[in-house]
């Protein structure tokens, strides 16, 4: 019988996360349970309890601890309740509110004290922890009950940057992370620098058609919405200083030879399209309709390209703003626990200073992967992000 696995994760801040799970669910690994931590932890939590629903598992779902050990920095959310599905929307509650309620946790199956519920796993049978998270709960796990270490099989963790250098899950809480990997807890460590060899094409989202991949797939699109109009935002040099919305004004009041509905028209699209593109929430909530009006957006400037100096080179700039490829880098952690066999694996010491930066030191205590057969990694993230 393989191993039990209990996941500590950020879900909802960037797509990885729910990527890894996903990868999890498909691939034949015995999960027990998921802890959410770091910030919004309960809209976190939804989103995972929507994910494992979907694959039809039964699986712990629990919230975990919301700020870090450190108390040097703030909590890291962006966006989470923008994924969170409707089926846990309180409509009773939510009426005549300006921000919608959600149901209890209890009241959906999502257990409340998570530390409590590791402590009692961990207690009653030994478990390998998948952390792809900062590493907050399993700390408060050690302090509260030191004794479950003996029943932490390993600990696989997705942090670190090396030979030194600055990773966000260790950043976001640097003295979990310091007395976590100064245990003696058996930890594989999987690098930033290794999980950005490769990245998964935003074409191949498309494949994402079972009924949890269908979700994972509109949360993936929303957080490219998301980042898409985040790049829209910011000022461009190219432009002397003019944001794109300033372009597409003056294209409008520079169409002195269209007619009035015409003019009509294009103010009406250019007011649409700018006020969606500067929305972050639009791009997450509403993502196909998002991008059907971004491309509408580009068509508008080139119908109208000779209106205005810039509009060529915005063209240009609008097409390059969706990103290409999104981050997979909690997927390698699932890869790694499977296929031991396929990675390239040295032994040192880890050291997280105050300010989150990671170094490594002589000595033997961690195993730290440095490098994995990338053929082999892309045809696992073939066969199991469906």
């Amino acid at each position: 019988m393989g191993s039990r696995v209990l996941l500590s994760t950020d879900i909802g801040s960037d797509i990885d996360d729910a990527l890894s799970l996903l990868t999890i669910l498909n691939s034949g690994i015995d999960l027990r349970g998921v802890y959410t931590v770091n910030g919004d932890v309960k809209s976190r939590a939804y989103i995972a309890k929507h994910m494992v629903d979907l694959a039809r598992r039964k699986v712990t779902i629990a919230t975990g601890e919301s700020k870090s050990l450190c108390q040097r920095i703030e909590p890291y959310s962006h966006s989470e309740e923008c994924f969170i599905d409707s089926s846990f929307i309180d409509d009773e509650r939510s009426v005549g509110q300006a921000n919608l309620k959600y149901l209890p946790l209890s009241r959906v199956g999502i257990i409340e004290d998570g530390i409590k519920d590791l402590i009692n796993k961990l207690k009653e049978e030994r478990h390998v922890i998948f952390s792809i998270a900062p590493l907050t709960n399993l700390a408060r796990v050690l302090q509260n009950e030191p004794s479950v270490i003996g029943n932490i099989e390993r600990l696989y963790a997705m942090g670190g940057r090396f030979p030194t250098g600055l990773e966000h899950n260790f950043r976001y809480d640097q003295d979990a992370a310091k007395f976590v990997l100064d245990s003696n807890i058996p930890i594989t460590v999987v690098s930033a620098n290794l999980c950005s060899k490769y990245r998964l094409p935003v074409e191949l989202l498309k494949q994402l058609n079972s009924d949890v991949g269908k979700y994972v797939r509109s949360m993936a699109f929303g957080f490219l919405g998301i980042e898409t109009a985040s790049r829209f935002r910011r000022p461009l040099e190219e432009f002397d200083g003019y944001s794109l919305d300033q372009i597409l004004e003056e294209v409008r009041a520079r169409g002195k030879n269209l007619s009035s509905r015409e003019l009509k028209e294009l103010e009406r699209r250019k007011q649409n399209l700018v006020v969606n593109l500067n929305d972050a929430y639009s791009g997450a909530f509403y993502e196909e309709k998002y991008f059907e009006q971004f491309r509408d957006l580009i068509n508008l400037l080139k119908h109208n390209s000779g209106v205005f100096s810039y509009a060529y080179s915005a063209i240009k700039i609008l097409e390059s703003l969706p990103p290409i490829d999104v981050s997979i880098a909690d997927v390698y952690v699932p890869y790694c626990f499977l296929y031991p066999e396929k990675l390239k694996v040295e032994r040192a010491n880890i050291d997280c200073s105050i300010d989150g930066v990671t170094r490594l030191n002589q000595g033997e205590r961690h195993d730290i992967v440095v490098d994995l057969d990338l053929d082999h990694f892309r045809e696992f993230v073939q066969t199991n992000l469906k």
